[in-house]
This record gives C-alpha cells, structure tokens and sequence, in this order.
C-alpha cells in the first residue's frame, strides 16, 4: 500500500493549500485485520480475491479506504485488469463501516474472515495482522491559528517525551518520528 506523505497533496490544492497547516503527527500501520491464527491462510491482498474470503471494507473517504483503494488500483495495474473489475472480485468490497472498530468486531465475531484496518485494533481484539503499510498521520489546522496558545500547547504536547512515552506504554502501534510536532505549510 501507499505509505507515508499522503496528506501534503492539500497544502498544494488551491482553495485548501492557502488556508491550513499541516502538523506531523504519528505513523501507524495499516493492514488486513484476519481471524486469530488466520485460518484462511491470508497474506496479501490477492488473497482477498478468492472466493473463500468475505471481506468487510471501510467507508469510502476514510484515509483507511483511500490507502486501501489505492493498493487495490496499484494491483489492478500489475494484473492488466480495471480497478472495478478486481473490486468485484472481492467478496464484501461494497460492505463498509465506518470505524476500525466496526472492522474489527466483524471479524472477531464471524461476520467477515478479513478487513482493512489499524494493527492497533486487531491487537486490542486480539485478531491476527497482515501489514501492509505504514500510514502518516497529521494533523490540519487553520494558518491562521498556528500561533495560537491551544495550538501551541498541542504541538508542545505532542512533540513533549512525556506523551510519547505514555502512549508507547499503550501498545497501540503509534510511532513517533524525529519531525512529530513540526508545523507545515506548504
């Protein structure tokens, strides 16, 4: 999949680009969240193809599903086949919900053998994780608030060791980089 600067296309549109900031955040892993001990055997994303496998999807303009649709189209390339045609091929393509929780539940308790979501969330549920990449996650703020007092104490927290230390003790799969907190802007 599609990893890592996905979100710098808005600070180069036009209407958007002019009136946000970008805030680096954190990176997490996308992937296909699988029943424990994967009993389909999944590990790619043409394992989806096959008939044997329902699939549950999240809702279109979620960063999850662009990430997802654009791995789907990059493998519709390889395949010489549309984009539509191999979406079809995937038994649930058109069944989405909208949190990564939805996802997960629907595996956990049966209603799907796979779905695309955070490692995070298969690990709270205790479901098995095939990674497929790793998704920067920013954050978008208004220009003109970049100086504020609440954006600077959230830039402060969120670059601070502390929280970073917090977080990591959760086991939620967010890595920080050197550049976490840092303001862009195109």
């Amino acid at each position: 999949m599609y990893g890592g600067g996905y979100n710098a296309f808005l600070l180069k549109e036009p209407t958007v680009g002019r009136k946000i900031a970008l805030i680096r955040g954190y990176s997490r892993t996308q992937g296909i969240i699988v029943r424990e001990g994967n009993p389909k055997g999944i590990g790619s994303l043409e394992d989806l193809l096959r008939g044997d496998v329902a699939f549950i999807n999240r809702n279109k303009g979620s960063g999850t599903r662009i990430l997802f649709d654009a791995a789907i189209r990059k493998l519709s390339l390889e395949k010489g086949v549309g984009f539509e045609g191999l979406a079809k091929g995937i038994r649930g393509y058109g069944t989405e919900v909208r949190s990564h929780l939805e996802v997960a539940c629907a595996v956990k308790y049966g209603k799907a053998d796979a779905g695309i979501g955070i490692e995070a969330v298969a690990k709270l549920y205790e479901l098995g994780f095939v990674p497929l990449s790793r998704e920067e996650f920013d954050f978008a703020v208004l220009k003109e608030n970049v100086g504020q007092e609440n954006i600077l104490r959230f830039v402060e927290a969120l670059s601070s060791d502390e929280f970073k230390s917090k977080v990591a003790e959760k086991g939620l799969g967010i890595v920080f980089n050197e550049d976490t907190g840092r303001v862009i802007t195109g």
